[in-house]
């Protein structure tokens, strides 16, 4: 069984699609450096967005919660923002499938 919550250190792939794999519904991502954050989610997810951001001691500085179903949230980072958890709102099975990270410098 998967850990349920994984860390991702991407961020040296900045302006590039990084696919993170069924993790059991919560991601740990390095957003450090990035301005923005647009997550993607496949078709057949249900997927209320609840993206938590921290800085470098992991005190949260942001959280979006989004109510709706979404395939698709963009997010702009805090100055500071060292890293993203990404879950889904409702239920974490709700993220099925593998979700689509981009980091924007």
């Amino acid at each position: 069984r998967p850990p349920r919550s994984t860390l991702f250190p991407y961020t040296t792939l900045f302006r590039s699609e990084t696919p993170l794999l069924k993790s059991g519904g919560t991601y740990f991502v390095d957003v450090e450096g990035a301005s923005s954050l647009d997550i993607a989610s496949k078709e057949s997810n249900r997927w209320m967005p609840l993206v938590r951001i921290y800085d470098k001691n992991l005190n949260q500085i942001d959280s979006i919660k989004e109510e709706q179903a979404k395939t698709a949230v963009s997010i702009n980072l805090a100055i500071g923002a060292k890293y993203a958890l990404i879950s889904d709102n409702v239920d974490i099975n709700n993220i099925k499938n593998e979700i689509i990270i981009k980091l924007i410098k």
